[in-house]
């Protein structure tokens, strides 16, 4: 690591950050070190916001996910020192990239170990590996851990490799000492690398230690058994052998055994080049040879490229097998015992005794080979597994490959699961290239189109159609072979009409995979009836689901969801736990199931579950909250749900899934969402349900509480006045309790004391309705309208408190046990108990941030805000208002940000330049097209003193100022003021 730099990072064997040989230690997250070792390590080139936001925040919304990332940018800048905007700053930070600036004064070790071996200085890269990239490092992200593990793996197998060139140098050039440092250097990284072994061994016996040499197999015996249950390879035990018999200098000259000069093999030569599967060919061979499992099964769904994969391996795994390396193509066989008679045929082997059975005498000759055997296309014969563990049995060298739709079910069997190649998630990448799938599809374009390639006007088609058959090869070849007729944006309009377009008559390939029709067909007539009626149902899922709701929709089993992810036709995911299956596959599936469910008996258990479940969480405690963020994988279910009940008119299921689209529209801010339920309502309307329908009214209601914000706030209080009169008329007494909370909070939002009223009458029709539950829910808000007005007295804090007892236990993440600690937090705060309020504000904000909520968050923070300043903390205040800023920001409603700007200018000038600015942004505020009528009436109202105390022409300049600025500016200025460490 060069002393001359000013930051110098270490992630081998650690993570180390030192900044002025300083160490930088406040990360305050993994995620932030994440970031900062993702952009060190892919710095030759800017990365898209997008792809960072959806490797680090993947389940996040976009708007949360992209103010995550703002804030982890905002806090490495502070870190980093660019904050002072030197002349090369470490981050290159646009709107729309981000780079770890390569011109900048660093160094790094990673980069250093790499440099070196690409040079040629085998020697010097050796010393800068220190360890394994950052080892043990977890963090939020399982696609960064992902990604990381990828990056750790690729460098250990270099390191490795680079060790063991330079202990063979040492070793020729009889620098024994080196070497064993060499060896045993491997040995720290991998204690059953055999390679090492024999070569410490070689090593000590060149030195004279013989003893300790004999010594070093019997270590290596012991390792392998304990790590692997293997005993030593041949080569180590001949290695043995000779160093035990004085012998050595026969063997060291080339480590240990040539290959044989002819190497046996029944391949096809390949006919084009491996795409996007290099870590797996690395990995696969890692377990064949140096990992020695014998049994290694390459697993996935049809036309994922298992046969390929296999073949590539064992051309890359000739020179491992001295007897050779075998393809047994077993689709065209019927029975299993045929796959003893496939295997002889190709291993050309002619029985002594014909009249004796073929596979005794097979396994005879095969004893003492070291071979691999491709076993390809296995999954119509699973009932012929026990031949494979018998042939390991019998044959101690020989390694077997399978490639299977399913796996074996051996316990020797080491499964290694294939997917799709990597395909980007957004539509318009600037690095499209650098995607596996889009390689792949280009590859295959040009052969049919010698100059096809990707252009502006055609990336987001072809991306699009790789995110549409989700990286498939087989998807990606069919595809592109329409491309001497059709553009790529005609393909992806053809594959989204239906998947049967991917088809082909190329006769290279097998009928089987000449179109993903017959792909899938083949998988669906190896199952069992049962099998295919859950496969069948469970299409009606969108963006996958969970066990349960597989139970309750489609009266799937576990046992059968089971069989069909080791069928590869479900995918269950780390973590959530969830199942998805590949969207071509669920067009199939979906097809079948409209021919063996004629009247949508499942389409409508989808739709009954979902509504049930949203019910559920809304009444008498709203808890949608939390379960809203809990279920937002779910999200395309409910859009399905809601699709189907609205085009079958389910009145009833249409306002309980209304409640989703209003708590995800206020999780996810600036998510259009009212136009679903003008919609609905017209299409209540249309099929003859009356206005004084109930569900009509509740859908208005929602309505209402949607475009709040948006809409005038006067005009929308009579809208709601308009609906509770007609709700009256009807006594649909929930919806009547619902209405008169509403009016209470929207007349408490403008300063209304009109809301006490409305709270009262609230409370008084839960008595009436008589559910111990509801009525707290109803009196905890009545409650805080009384604290917000100053009307508590002596027994509020006991009310609540005992408010707080009761729901803590059952519903800690509710909105009502939110708002129970937001009011008690102003109850201590107006009180001088500043202790209790910064821990009822806490607390708080950790069931917002449970939410994910941006305004809950934001809101929470600025109530801390308010604590510290009061406390005279004022730095920490600051602090508490720029975050909540960025959070307001991620809410992506620029009305409620000037809110926020409105709060923090009126009540704490003194934190953002002074009055003159604050009467700046004040300006800005009033004058911008999306500013709220009330905060204008506000802002009116508090003008006069602001003149009086700066002054007629300092205020005409400041209020011109604001004026002519954009909000994006004032953003910026309030962000810089609250940044700034000195007040």
């Amino acid at each position: 690591m060069s002393p001359m730099s000013r930051l110098n990072i270490s992630f081998l064997g650690t993570f180390q950050v030192l900044l002025d040989r300083q160490p930088i230690t406040h990360f305050r997250s993994t995620n932030i070190q994440g970031l900062l070792a993702y952009l060190l390590l892919q710095g030759k080139k800017p990365l898209s916001r997008e792809w960072l936001t959806a490797l680090f925040w993947p389940d996040e919304p976009e708007q949360t996910a992209r103010n995550n990332l703002r804030q982890s940018l905002f806090r490495l800048r502070q870190l980093l020192g660019d904050m002072d905007e030197p002349a090369h700053p470490y981050l290159l930070v646009t709107r729309q990239t981000v780079q770890f600036n390569p011109d900048s004064d660093f160094a790094l070790d990673v980069q250093h170990f790499l440099q070196a071996v690409d040079s040629g200085d085998l020697a010097t890269a050796v010393t800068y590996y220190h360890g394994d990239l950052l080892p043990g490092f977890t963090c939020d992200s399982v696609a960064f851990e992902d990604w990381l593990r990828q990056e750790r793996e690729s460098l250990h197998v270099l390191a490795l490799e680079t060790m063991w060139e330079v202990g063979q140098d040492c070793l020729r050039n009889g620098r024994y000492p080196q070497a064993q440092t060499l060896a045993r250097q491997q040995l720290s990284l991998e204690p059953w690398r055999e390679q090492a072994h024999r070569q410490l061994m070689q090593a000590l016996a060149l030195a004279g230690d013989r003893a300790n040499a004999l010594n070093q197999f019997e270590q290596c015996q012991i390792v392998l058994w304990e790590e692997l249950a293997i005993e030593p390879a041949p080569e180590t035990v001949a290695l043995f052998e000779e160093i035990k018999a004085g012998r050595i200098g026969a063997v060291v000259a080339n480590e240990t055994i040539q290959p044989p000069a002819k190497i046996k093999h029944n391949l096809p030569a390949t006919t084009s080049q491996l795409i996007g599967r290099e870590l797996e060919l690395v990995q696969i061979g890692q377990l064949l040879t140096q990992d020695r499992q014998r049994l290694v099964s390459i697993v996935g769904p049809g036309g994922v490229g298992k046969t390929r994969l296999g073949l590539a391996v064992g051309s890359s795994l000739l020179a491992h097998f001295q007897d050779g390396v075998y393809f047994v193509d077993l689709a065209p066989l019927a029975q299993p015992d045929e796959i003893v008679t496939a295997i002889a045929a190709v291993l050309n082997y002619q029985p002594p005794d014909k009249n004796q059975p073929l596979l005794p005498q097979l396994l005879a000759s095969l004893r003492q080979q070291l071979l691999l055997l491709i076993l390809d296309n296995f999954e119509h014969l699973l009932v012929g597994a026990p031949l494979v563990n018998e042939l390991l049995q019998a044959c101690l060298h020989l390694a077997i490959l399978v490639t299977s739709r399913q796996r074996l079910s051996l316990a020797v069997e080491n499964r290694y699961e294939l997917g799709g190649l990597h395909f980007p998630d957004w539509l318009t990448p600037e690095d499209a290239l650098d995607y596996t799938a889009v390689q792949l599809f280009v590859a295959n374009g040009r052969r049919l189109r010698s100059n096809f390639a990707i252009t502006e006007s055609n990336v987001a088609a072809v991306v699009h159609i790789c995110q549409l058959v989700q990286g498939m090869p087989l998807g990606l070849l069919l595809a592109a072979a329409w491309l001497q007729l059709l553009s790529p944006a005609e393909i992806a309009e053809e594959i989204e009409q239906s998947f049967d377009f991917l088809a082909v008559e190329l006769v290279d390939l097998p009928s089987r995979q000449r179109s993903m029709q017959a792909v899938f067909e083949h998988s669906w007539q190896l199952l069992t009836p049962a099998e295919q009626t859950v496969l069948a149902k469970l299409s009606v899922f969108r963006g996958g689901f969970t066990r349960e709701a597989a139970e309750q929709v489609t009266g799937a089993s576990l046992r059968v969801l089971l069989a069909l992810v080791n069928k590869s036709l479900l995918q269950r995911q780390v973590g959530d736990g969830r199942f998805t299956m590949h969207e071509l596959l669920r067009q199939f599936a979906a097809a079948k199931r409209r021919v063996l469910d004629t009247n949508d008996v499942t389409l409508r258990a989808h739709g009954r579950y979902f509504a049930t479940l949203i019910q559920a969480n809304t009444w008498p405690v709203d808890n949608m909250f939390d379960w809203a963020r809990q279920n937002l994988a779910d999200k395309d279910n409910i859009q399905r749900a809601w699709d189907y009940a609205l085009e079958n008119v389910l009145a009833e299921e249409l306002l309980n899934l209304s409640q989703w689209i209003l708590v995800y529209a206020y999780l996810m801010q600036g998510i259009p969402s009212s136009h679903l339920l003008h919609h609905a309502i017209h299409t209540l309307r249309q099929h003859g349900y009356p206005e004084t329908d109930k569900v009509i009214l509740g859908l208005r209601f929602r309505l209402g509480l949607l475009e709040y914000g948006v809409v005038d706030m006067g005009q929308l209080k009579v809208q709601i006045l308009e609906l509770l009169a007609e709700v009256e008329k009807q006594s649909y007494s929930d919806l009547q309790l619902l209405l008169y909370s509403g009016l209470g909070q929207l007349f408490d939002e403008s300063h209304d004391s009109e809301a006490v009223s409305w709270y009262a009458k609230a409370y008084s029709l839960a008595v009436v309705m008589g559910d111990e539950t509801l009525i707290r829910v109803v009196d905890v808000h009545r409650i805080c309208i009384h604290v917000n007005f100053g009307l508590q007295d002596e027994t509020t804090v006991r009310q609540l408190e005992a408010h707080r007892a009761f729901f803590e236990p059952q519903f800690p993440r509710s909105e009502t046990f939110y708002r129970i600690l937001w009011c008690l937090q102003n109850i201590s705060r107006t009180e001088g108990a500043y202790e209790k309020a910064i821990q009822y504000g806490k607390q708080s904000l950790h069931v917002a941030q449970h939410w994910r909520s941006a305004w809950a968050i934001s809101s929470s923070l600025g109530g801390l805000a308010d604590t510290y300043t009061r406390m005279g903390l004022l730095a920490e205040a600051k602090k508490q208002y720029l975050d909540g800023l960025e959070w307001t920001l991620a809410i992506a409603q620029v009305w409620q940000t000037l809110g926020y700007l409105y709060y923090v200018a009126i009540y704490h000038p003194e934190m953002i330049g002074g009055q003159a600015t604050a009467v700046a942004i004040l300006s800005m505020i009033t004058h911008h097209d999306e500013a709220n009528a009330y905060h204008q009436q506000l802002i009116g109202d508090a003008l006069p003193p602001i003149k009086a105390e700066i002054g007629e022409a300092a205020f005409a300049a400041a209020w011109a100022q604001g004026k002519a600025m954009d909000f994006n500016t004032a953003v910026s200025l309030i962000r810089t003021h609250l940044s700034a460490s000195e007040l």
